[in-house]
């Protein structure tokens, strides 16, 4: 077992509690975290478990969904904008969209299932860890995977650059796998804002009730991220480590 998977195990049965008592939004990001990072730290172990996988993967979209709304709606509300009214009956749509997207997420918090999943979480966990592919190659083979960068396949840069992260985060503590993890976040909020700028552009448009001032300020911010999220991934293509190879992983091909 790596370094930081038992400490990332124990903070997920810790976020699934908090999330079924108060699904804030504090609570629901860090479950969606905790989820994802048992998803790219269990690696190759969840292959041998369909169903753990499917949980998982079911319980990180159902937190996605309500965080989404979490952060768009901090940014709508951070807009300046001369007229209100516009931005008052968005918010008060995604409000509605939210209650009902936390009472689906609740459904997957009861106690059995919760348990069920911390089970299967910790047998996985005891498997002979395999490395995955993410780790073998590093940042060179994350930009092997995206040569160029655009819109229509940078959320998916993000993703992966998300993993390596992780990756970075829980297999060492040295300086690199520092620097390394650091430059990976930096590129990674950028792109995120980017992202969560976009699905708020989509959903005015698709509300019908946003107005023109309002949808303009959307669609200004989504630019001025999306220049902003492209000169971040350049800027760690260009950075001395921005080729480096394979992640250290020792510890990950150990028994666990």
């Amino acid at each position: 077992m790596n370094d930081q998977l038992p400490v990332v195990i124990d903070r997920l049965g810790r976020w699934l509690r908090q999330a079924s008592k108060s699904p804030e939004a504090h609570e629901v990001h860090r479950l969606r975290t905790s989820v994802r990072r048992i998803e790219v730290l269990l690696g190759r172990r969840l292959q041998q478990d369909e169903k753990l996988e499917r949980q998982l993967r079911q319980l990180r979209r159902r937190a996605g969904r309500v965080r989404d709304l979490d952060v768009q709606t901090e940014q709508l509300r951070q807009l300046h904008l001369d007229s209100d009214e516009g931005r008052r009956a968005l918010l008060a749509l995604m409000e509605n969209e939210r209650k009902q997207q936390v009472r689906k997420l609740r459904k997957r918090l009861d106690s059995d299932d919760r348990r069920s999943l911390m089970r299967r979480v910790r047998a996985a966990a005891k498997r002979r860890a395999t490395v995955s592919r993410v780790e073998s190659e590093g940042l060179a083979g994350l930009w092997r995977r995206f040569p160029a960068l655009n819109g229509a396949n940078l959320h998916d840069f993000r993703k992966a650059c998300k993993q390596l992260r992780y990756l970075a985060e829980a297999h060492g503590a040295g300086v690199e796998q520092a620097v390394l993890a650091e430059a990976l976040h930096r590129v990674q909020d950028a792109i995120g804002a980017w992202h969560d700028f976009s699905e708020l552009q989509q959903r005015a448009r698709d509300s019908k009730v946003a107005g023109g001032a309002l949808q303009a300020a959307i669609d200004n911010a989504v630019a001025s991220h999306y220049a902003a999220a492209l000169h971040s991934a350049e800027r760690l293509r260009k950075a001395p480590m921005g080729h480096a190879g394979p992640v250290p992983v020792n510890a990950a091909r150990a028994s666990a």
